[in-house]
């Protein structure tokens, strides 16, 4: 959270987001406004905007951006909320918008909610809702086991691309209304996936490389995300406490795998759609500094803080 490589990619915002979320329930914690500020304020110019790529992973590095709204009131980050989710396409129902991947891949549903979302909620406006509800509607790639695959002709249970599913929805939901008629769909799908999940969840609290094969690595990003997507649910209400023993075994082996100075065990390393099942099995862990296990690892430690608030 205290960097943003160019093009800005989500694996830094989501960090940066974690850093916001982290001062919000923690008074004791140094303030980072100012420092957040400096770092992404070149965004609010039109030029520095339109030269970075306008792809998904890309454009939901800005997710910080409802976070720095929050702390700040500033108005320019709510207009930069709005520029982002404006980048998407306009499309029909049944097609997926650029620069989603054609296919429905499952990191285009956390990319594609994360942001949409953000951008209804600070502006009220029903285009957004709906474009994102119909993206992860329409993509029809969870199978009868409850899991997706990795996208429309990619069909394997990648672990992190279930852990995109998972914060996708749990994303989607915590920005539409309760009343929105298409919500107990995706709650529906949701809750399927999560029980799907924790049928394959290991005796450590993780899930594997390829969720259906325990053979593979016990792999550190999609356990954090999973654990988010359970602790948002929990706390927000669309969950029952009947997910606490998968919740508190999920953090227990997060804890385990995180250092004292941050290093981590066993992060899948960055990950297109592969051809082959074994390309998947073979895709290089990190062992050790990795920003992309980090930032989700942040965000799963603020969400479990805010739930065990609650208590």
């Amino acid at each position: 959270g205290f960097k943003l490589d160019q093009p800005i990619n989500y694996v830094q915002g989501v960090a940066i987001s974690g850093r916001l979320r982290l001062k919000a329930i923690d008074p004791d914690y140094s303030d980072p406004n100012k420092d957040i500020v400096a770092l992404v304020e070149f965004l609010t110019e039109d030029l520095a905007f339109n030269e970075n790529s306008k792809e998904g992973p890309n454009l939901a590095a800005m997710c910080w951006a409802e976070d720095l709204y929050e702390a700040t009131s500033d108005s320019r980050w709510k207009d930069l909320l709005v520029k982002t989710a404006e980048t998407y396409e306009k499309v029909p129902a049944g097609t997926s918008p650029k620069p989603c991947h054609p296919e429905f891949g499952c990191e285009d549903m956390f990319f594609i909610s994360a942001m949409l979302g953000r951008a209804y909620k600070v502006t009220g406006q029903t285009i957004y809702a709906d474009a994102y509800v119909n993206f992860l509607l329409d993509a029809n790639i969870q199978q009868d086991n409850g899991l997706f695959w990795h996208n429309r002709t990619t069909p394997y249970f990648w672990g992190r691309g279930n852990g995109f599913a998972s914060l996708a929805y749990a994303e989607a939901l915590s920005y539409l209304p309760e009343n929105h008629p298409r919500r107990d769909e995706l709650l529906t799908i949701h809750i399927k996936h999560l029980e799907g999940m924790i049928a394959h969840q290991l005796p450590s609290g993780t899930w594997s490389q390829l969720i259906d094969l325990p053979g593979t690595y016990q792999e550190m990003s999609v356990t954090c995300m999973i654990g988010y997507s359970i602790a948002r649910g929990i706390r927000k209400g669309w969950l029952d406490n009947s997910y606490m023993p998968s919740l508190e075994k999920i953090w227990s082996a997060a804890k385990r795998r995180i250092a004292d100075n941050g290093d981590l065990v066993d992060v899948c390393s960055g990950t297109g759609f592969q051809q082959k099942r074994s390309d998947y099995i073979y895709r290089k862990a990190e062992y050790g500094y990795d920003d992309r296990g980090g930032s989700m690892a942040i965000w799963f430690s603020t969400e479990m803080a805010m739930l065990q608030q609650n208590d």
